[in-house]
């Protein structure tokens, strides 16, 4: 069975979910991933034989994501939220928290990689956000969940660092401007859960895109340019798939260049947002006999 054959078996309309506790019991207990902590649950996707599976799609450009493709040294990148683009995801980073009753509560190094479950509902908007410059060079990675997990926990344990695994909760612009939102939140003291669901909060105008996001979070991190580089294995598992733009034409990263380059490794595909299976064709009776 073909990769691409075997993770279409996850029905894109069939979504599910698992829980806090169930993502706990399999991955802290049964894999000992001591690491990763679980804030929400996390939408998944069911096949024929009820099975569950997190699928995650990392929507990037071909210059960034040659890093993790790469066979003699590949490496992930988080970025801090100093990098991104919109003011209220940075607030509480740059927060000071001082509570009445609880110690002060110190910001620490934090990295994060933001990736999306919804492969079908919110890919027409991802291409052109992710394409701003029109040259049909993003790409869209599925990243295997079990394997991601399993890297940044190694990795967490070797930097004593842990990592929080959380899907985006969106609220409104006022939730976010009123103080006394906040404050409720963190009513009963600050800790790094409480921080990490903080920086877990959204404006609802960017619902669409079904975020998750994997945080990494602690002293021992060695952020250089707003970025921590994860090294990862010559020969991981974790990218399953990659498809390319729908308007993969001469001039851009096209299904064939990819293939020429990493055919032996990944699945390849292209994507059929545009494409039309046939032509438009409808016949009906006299519609005023029938009116009659």
């Amino acid at each position: 069975m073909s990769i691409e054959k075997e993770w279409d078996g996850f029905e894109q309309d069939k979504s599910v979910w698992i829980s806090q506790n169930e993502l706990s019991e399999a991955y802290k207990v049964k894999k000992q991933y001591s690491r990763i902590h679980f804030l929400t649950e996390l939408p998944a996707k069911e096949n024929e034989n009820d099975e569950k599976k997190v699928l995650l799609y990392r929507y990037i450009r071909y210059k960034y994501a040659k890093s993790i493709l790469d066979n003699e040294d590949p490496y992930l990148i988080f970025s801090t939220p100093e990098n991104w683009e919109d003011p209220y995801e940075k607030r509480f980073f740059k927060g000071k928290y001082d509570i009445t009753g609880s110690e002060k509560y110190r910001v620490k190094p934090l990295a994060m990689m933001c990736v999306t479950t919804n492969a079908s509902e919110n890919e027409a908007a991802s291409w052109l956000m992710y394409d701003r410059e029109r040259k049909n060079d993003a790409v869209q990675l599925t990243f295997d969940f079990d394997e991601l997990l399993r890297i940044l926990n190694d990795f967490a344990v070797s930097k004593n660092v842990d990592v929080y695994v959380s899907k985006v909760e969106y609220v409104s612009r006022e939730e976010l401007d009123k103080h006394e939102n906040i404050r409720e939140r963190v009513k009963n003291g600050m800790t790094d859960e409480v921080f990490m669901n903080l920086m877990c909060l959204k404006r609802k105008s960017f619902k669409f895109e079904g975020e998750i996001r994997f945080s990494i979070y602690g002293d021992g991190l060695d952020i250089k340019d707003n970025m921590l580089k994860i090294g990862l294995e010559k020969r991981n598992n974790l990218v399953k798939q990659i498809k390319v733009h729908p308007d993969d034409g001469v001039n851009s990263v096209s299904k064939d260049f990819l293939q020429n380059l990493y055919g032996d490794k990944y699945n390849i595909i292209r994507s059929r947002l545009y494409d039309e299976k046939s032509t438009f064709s409808l016949k009906i009776g006299d519609v005023s006999a029938r009116r009659n």
